[in-house]
């Protein structure tokens, strides 16, 4: 219901309004795949979804360009998030629990205190994403390795690049937890190795546009500065004690009870009352990962935390591993439902309300906000601070330029100037050698043209903006951010890797069409 309430909940990132505006803009002037956002940054330029996963926010933007609202298309995309997480969990627990196990599952996941927490109270959109993918992935594997068929590949493969594409310390979380899930079912089936890999493999050449150029050009923008330190990591540790562990006042959630003893009961039937191979490998694995995700977020892992901060410290916060507590808890409490089978309706209409009965309270915002606009409130004009500006920005501009350039020394006149998307040409007059600044930040793929020959550029001064010379006399200078080669190939790979799907896709359905039509008739 508050999905569809007209106003918007207030959360800690209410700048995702402003971002799926930001990507909806670069759509409709020609940016594909959208990487830098012109109207950030103070109007200096962004390199904002080269960096942040933006998934999620081409979703919303569809939605904004088909003619909803900012607001309507941002709550939109969570609730097709939700959509997306509840139908893998409801999935992943039939395969293995039956349908009536699936639908405690899905209640467990749909009304678990983590997800009411990270739409109501965080506003977490590429992370509620993410969470959605993950199921997908591990059913997907699963099914590819036990079966090794090129369907459950190829969408395994759309699962594994719709969570790489989602919300990035996610994806490095989940990346672990996969990896044991997979290497798991390789040991127990002995085959599909290939198969597993060509999961992996696909879905990371699926979402190579992003990541490939985001991890290799890393270290020419600010983002380490966002990592928490030792002291916020204990401060958001849930403590050793019980109490604090099921009904944690770190956080805004109202109770985490169901979220961990509903789990535990049913891992206990399920070893104890099943004899099904799969089903026992399954709740054994999803047992342990279960149990290393309440270790990492309660206070026992302290010492773990400390001893591996240099590594740890990437995914910021012990409570994003609720998002995997979630996840497995969720898809292990559908085996709750074995423990009788002359009353499982009973067991499943008993524990689906008992769960929605105890967390509905996480999912009631207790206010709206009812603006026309939100803006970028951080004195920088971007998502937060310095996150994702250049090295090279030692101080942010905080007011946008009336004119985007400025004449830094010399005598040079602009005369006449166009300024289109992503691209800047200026005509210049002057009588002795000048230096011109641009309002952009730079970033590789600034291209500079005087009189279309190509030309240097320099960035070396406090802002790190776009800076160049021109000689004495009349000159037409065009400066255009282009995609930098790194970024090119990243692109490159993506598109072959659809390309690939797309063949094999097709090659699968004639050969099965095919085989319907031409296998002999029973009588």
């Amino acid at each position: 219901m508050p999905l569809f309430h007209p106003g918007l909940f207030p959360t800690i990132d209410n700048i995702s309004v402003v971002r799926l505006e930001a990507m909806a803009n670069e759509i409709t002037s020609g940016q594909l795949p959208v990487r830098h956002v012109e109207a950030l940054g103070r109007e200096h330029g962004y390199m904002l979804f080269g960096y942040y996963a933006p998934f999620p926010f081409y979703v919303g933007a569809i939605l904004h360009l088909i003619g909803i609202n900012l607001v309507g298309a941002l709550k939109r995309s969570f609730l097709l998030a939700i959509l997306t997480g509840a139908a893998g969990i409801f999935g992943l627990s039939y395969q293995f629990f039956g349908a009536l196990g699936a639908v405690i599952s899905l209640a467990v996941y749909v009304f678990s205190p983590f997800l009411g927490y990270d739409v109501f109270w965080r506003g977490g959109l590429g992370e509620v994403w993410a969470m959605g993918f993950i199921p997908w992935v591990l059913l997907f594997s699963f099914r590819a390795i036990q079966k090794v068929n090129w369907r459950d590949i190829v969408l395994g493969a759309i699962a594994v690049g719709g969570l790489l594409l989602s919300h990035n310390l996610t994806a490095y979380m989940g990346a672990g937890f996969v990896a044991v899930w997979v290497l798991s079912w390789l040991v127990y089936y002995k085959r599909g190795i290939v198969a597993a890999l060509s999961v992996v493999g696909a879905g990371v050449g699926l979402s190579a546009f992003f990541w490939a150029s985001a991890f290799m050009t890393r270290n020419l923008v600010w983002v380490s500065y966002l990592q928490a330190d030792r002291r916020q990591i204990f401060e958001s540790l849930m403590q050793g004690n019980a109490r604090e562990i099921f009904f944690p006042t770190f956080i805004p959630m109202i109770t985490n009870w169901t979220a961990i003893l509903l789990p535990l009961v049913a891992w206990w039937i399920v070893k104890n009352r099943v004899r099904d191979a799969d089903t026992q490998r399954a709740i054994s694995v999803m047992g342990i990962l279960f149990a290393v995700s309440l270790f990492f977020v309660s206070g026992l892992s302290r010492v773990v935390w400390d001893a591996l901060f240099p590594v740890m410290y990437i995914f910021q916060y012990p409570w994003r591993f609720l998002t995997m507590l979630t996840i497995f808890g969720a898809t292990i409490s559908g085996g709750i439902v074995l423990i009788s089978k002359k009353k499982q309706m009973f067991i499943v209409l008993l524990l689906s309300s008992v769960v929605v009965w105890v967390n509905f309270a996480n999912f009631r915002p207790y206010s709206y906000e009812f603006i026309d606009k939100y803006v970028p409130q951080d004195p920088c004009g971007t998502s937060w601070g310095f996150e994702y500006l250049p090295t090279t920005v030692t101080t942010c501009i905080k007011v946008p330029w009336e004119k985007p350039y400025r004449i830094v020394s010399g005598d040079a006149q602009v005369t006449t100037f166009a300024h289109k998307p992503r691209e800047l040409i200026v005509h210049t007059l002057s009588q002795r050698e000048s230096v011109v600044q641009l309002a952009f930040y730079y970033y590789p793929g600034w291209q500079l043209y005087v009189d279309e020959k190509v030309a240097p550029i320099t960035y070396d001064n406090e802002h790190g903006l776009v800076e160049f010379s021109v000689s004495p006399g009349e000159h037409t200078v065009r400066a255009i951010l282009e995609e930098s080669v790194v970024e090119q190939w990243s692109t490159r790979v993506s598109i072959v890797t659809v390309f690939i799907i797309i063949l094999v896709s097709c090659f699968v359905g004639i050969k099965y069409f095919h085989k319907r039509t031409h296998s002999p008739k029973k009588v």
